[in-house]
């Protein structure tokens, strides 16, 4: 052992501890041993420092430098190590918010807050099991001393920053100066993206079998700490602030979408009341107009972000080579506006466009009614009427293949179902002509399995494929319970509520 630093992690609901071991072995074996309420992990230094410097290993290993850690050995090489990964943090925040707010970043000002929760909000959504190291970064927890804790650290890379110019600190607060903003997009218009390290070779590791994280008792270890925890809240703009005249006002995201909202969608003598509703790959909000405090209208209102620091690992990494995820905010939108289209002239149920806005990448829909099939299978105890709105989903995807069409993201909290049994597909944004009917129907039936037990997942499984096959072909099926989705989806769903799913469906198929 060379290093080590130990740290709290949220492991089945409860805080245990952790250990993290760099050792100077041959090799890229990982050790991974538990006893009690304490977990080992002994990684190769020559593994940890690719993992930080270029993020070869898809950071499952990095992340450490994200907790609340204590040195325990080798507080020269671990000071070392971080300052690596601090600095590609930092970059990859500043290309964010540039690439987000266009020459607008140079009057926004950021606290080293943002660095990290920039970096908490891809990293728990791109690997979920990371949600166990950091559960700290929730807002509904309220650790600002931890958040303090982690962005102090960051500290000394900022300064460096500083003195090359990058940006320049005043009253506590980072500025990005004018010629720097507008450097960094001639650069990224011309193909020439800032310098961040990222080893190319990271998906010929998945093929080759070299990530550890494909080392099925690591993984299991992983998932333990994320099995039904739900999503982190995380907001990086809270520690944004707007240069005025006045002084610096809190960056207020919903203030931003009052000033983009349409004039003509408007009533006179009516309020605006934007609700948040979405943090992570999008920006969505609850839009309501109102009149006297009476709720007359309601929108869906979706911003595509800039996915900057996910471009090489995303969530094509972890399904790879299964499905293709489309990554330009431009792109996604444009697919969304054609599909919704193309799907309503051919009678199925999706929202309705209000309003488009494509310089601020900017949709305006019908709020639909209703509540999701996560959300329906989560809250509701009634068989019947679950397998039935179930049934009906399975149906309406089903519709949606036989026009040539795949969602792309065809996971239950995309189909919203009324009162009435009525169900509309929303999300459309990977949504493509395409024969990956497959990738479709597994995430749909295996997704709901990380928030109920294998039980009840198996049950909307079998429920949604009852429903599919009324249009839809049995192979389709057949395939999509192979195990290579199942292995791809283990990252988010346990290992033995999927196979519990894939024996259920299986079963009723053949029955």
């Amino acid at each position: 052992m060379i290093a080590a630093i130990e740290y709290p992690v949220m492991d089945r609901g409860r805080l245990s501890r952790e250990c993290f071991y760099i050792v100077d072995s041959v090799g890229e074996k990982v050790l991974n041993r538990r006893e009690g309420q304490t977990r080992w992990i002994y990684v190769p230094r020559q593994s940890f420092e690719e993992d930080v410097s270029r993020g070869s290993y898809g950071e499952v290993f990095a992340d450490r430098f994200l907790t609340p850690y204590t040195v325990i050995e080798g507080g020269g090489l671990i000071e070392e190590l971080f300052d690596l990964y601090a600095e590609r943090a930092v970059r990859q925040a500043i290309l964010d918010l540039i690439n987000e707010h266009g020459l607008a970043a140079a009057n926004i000002t950021f606290l080293p807050e943002f660095i990290v929760m920039n970096k908490v909000r891809s990293r728990s959504t791109v690997y979920p099991p990371s949600q166990g190291l950091l559960w700290w970064a929730d807002e509904r927890r309220g650790n600002a001393r931890v958040l303090s804790l982690v962005s102090e650290r960051f500290k000394p890379v900022l300064s460096r920053f500083e003195r090359e110019g990058t940006f320049y600190e005043r009253d506590g607060r980072y500025h990005i100066p004018h010629d720097v903003v507008v450097s960094i997009m001639e650069r990224e218009k011309r193909g020439q993206s800032w310098p961040i390290k990222v080893d190319t070779n990271v998906l010929e590791l998945f093929r080759l079998g070299r990530l550890p994280l494909f080392n099925p008792y690591f993984r299991i270890a992983n998932l333990g700490s994320m099995v039904r925890y739900p999503q982190l809240q995380v907001d990086p703009t809270r520690y944004l602030y707007v240069r005025t005249s006045l002084g610096y006002q809190r960056f207020k995201e919903q203030e931003r979408i009052r000033g983009v909202f349409p004039k003509s969608l408007m009533r006179a003598g009516c309020t605006l009341k934007v609700r948040r509703k979405g943090y992570l790959f999008n920006s969505t909000y609850e839009v309501q107009i109102l009149e006297e405090k009476r709720v007359v209208e309601r929108y869906f209102l979706k911003r595509y972000l800039s996915w900057t620091d996910l471009k090489w690992v995303a969530t094509k990494l972890v399904t790879f080579p299964i499905k293709t995820f489309y990554i330009s905010p431009a792109t996604r939108m444009g697919n969304e506006l054609f599909f919704i289209s193309y799907l309503t002239d051919k009678g199925v149920r999706v929202p309705e466009i209000a309003y488009v806005d494509w310089n601020n990448k900017i949709v305006l829909e019908e709020f639909i009614e209703g509540r999701t099939m996560t959300e329906i299978w989560v809250e509701d105890d009634d068989s019947r009427e679950l397998r039935e709105a179930s049934r009906t989903a399975g149906e309406r995807v089903a519709f949606v293949h036989s026009l040539g069409v795949v969602l792309g993201d065809c996971k239950p909290d995309n189909v919203i179902c009324n009162s009435r049994g009525e169900c509309w597909l929303v999300d459309l944004e990977q949504a493509s002509f395409g024969d990956e009917r497959e990738w479709d129907l597994a995430e749909c039936i295996y997704y709901l399995g990380h928030y109920v037990d294998s039980d009840r997942a198996s049950e909307f499984a079998v429920s949604f494929v009852e429903g599919y096959l009324r249009l839809g072909s049995i192979e389709v099926v057949e395939n999509a319970l192979n195990a290579a989705y199942r292995f791809a989806l283990s990252f988010w769903t346990p290992p033995w509520v999927l196979t519990k799913v894939s024996d259920a469906v299986r079963g009723a198929i053949r029955a």
